[in-house]
């Protein structure tokens, strides 16, 4: 006979490890628990974590019976900082199932799962920064188990919708599907042009946009008369369409040339992509003051606040201090999985 002690779920010993495969199925099924409103596939979580082409960092509480009742896990991006290259992590996904959270004995489970994290990925040479856009829960959490730092609050550009635009004489404007080796040329040309940024290659863009299952990105680029490349917008149609109560077309990603002489084209092409689907505005993410804001307010566009508060933590206090983040990191929507 089990007495009703031992027969309390919550009693069983956890095991917190690193991901192993196979716990895909079990992660699925704690995060529809703990998020029932949203919904995710097995090809959706393949594609975020399994394909990543930097890498699967995640670290899960594992009852007897293969459960996964706790997750910490981190999104890696290849980074540029300065002349050379580092991993950043987004962090998502955070949980502990909602029937292991009872009991005092078990309130170290969540806390516990971040800190095997942290002691595996937290340094200059695994995750050199950790970032995210938490809810106000989360950040509380994280300012306590991560050190959280607020970097921002992130506002958008906002651009009205432009139908029948033409191009300035001699700008071509060009539909893209995948990413090809003119992207690699494209973005060594102007990586300088950021201190802290994403690496916007074709290996990444790939794995972010046309190989993500479920969700529908529109690319466009824009040449000059010489045949030169100075800009790609990859835009997604009716985002956060039901929070904003309005229609929009958000640019997921704006690798422009800040040099080039119509760079300012690619408000244009926004303004035209957000007319495409009959949206009633385009929207970009800027930090303030980059170059872009500021040709944005130049130009009169109006800025509307985003929910979303930008935090981090730095493990290399030294050469990627807090600081250089907020002056520095040049970043869009995509480096998010909120779009």
């Amino acid at each position: 006979m089990t007495d009703s002690a031992s027969s309390d779920p919550t009693d069983q010993p956890i095991e917190i490890r690193a991901y192993a495969p196979g716990d895909e199925k079990e992660i699925l099924a704690v995060w529809h628990r703990v998020f029932p409103w949203a919904s995710r596939s097995m090809d959706e979580w393949n594609w975020e974590f399994r394909d990543n082409p930097e890498g699967l960092h995640a670290f899960v509480g594992v009852t007897p019976t293969g459960r996964v009742v706790s997750q910490f896990t981190g999104i890696p991006r290849r980074m540029k900082v300065g002349d050379g290259h580092r991993q950043f992590a987004e962090m998502v996904d955070s949980l502990s199932d909602p029937e292991f959270r009872a009991g005092l004995k078990k309130m170290g489970l969540f806390a516990n799962t971040v800190h095997r994290y942290v002691d595996r990925y937290g340094s200059p040479d695994a995750e050199t920064v950790m970032y995210g856009l938490p809810t106000q829960e989360a950040f509380r959490l994280g300012q306590k188990l991560c050190g959280y730092v607020h970097i921002d609050h992130l506002e958008s550009v906002v651009v009205p919708p432009s139908p029948g635009w033409t191009p300035p004489p001699g700008i071509t404007v060009e539909r893209w599907d995948r990413f090809g080796p003119e992207t690699d040329v494209f973005w060594r040309r102007i990586a300088d042009q950021h201190d802290v940024t994403v690496v916007k290659d074709a290996r990444y863009l790939n794995w972010r946009y046309p190989h993500r299952p479920g969700v529908t990105y529109r690319t466009a680029a824009l040449r000059d008369a010489a045949g030169t490349l100075f800009a790609i917008l990859v835009v997604r149609d009716r985002w956060l369409e039901v929070e904003r109560k309005c229609r929009q077309t958000a640019a997921a990603e704006w690798v422009v040339d800040r040099a080039h002489p119509a760079a300012g084209s690619a408000f244009d092409l926004l303004s035209a992509l957000a007319a495409e689907d009959g949206a009633e505005r385009g929207a970009v993410v800027f930090r303030r003051n980059n170059p872009e804001w500021n040709a944005a307010a130049a130009r009169g566009f109006a800025t509307v606040p985003v929910e979303f508060r930008f935090v981090a933590r730095t493990y290399d206090f030294d050469r990627v201090p807090i600081s250089r983040l907020a002056d520095g990191w040049d970043l869009s929507l995509g480096d998010f999985d909120v779009i």
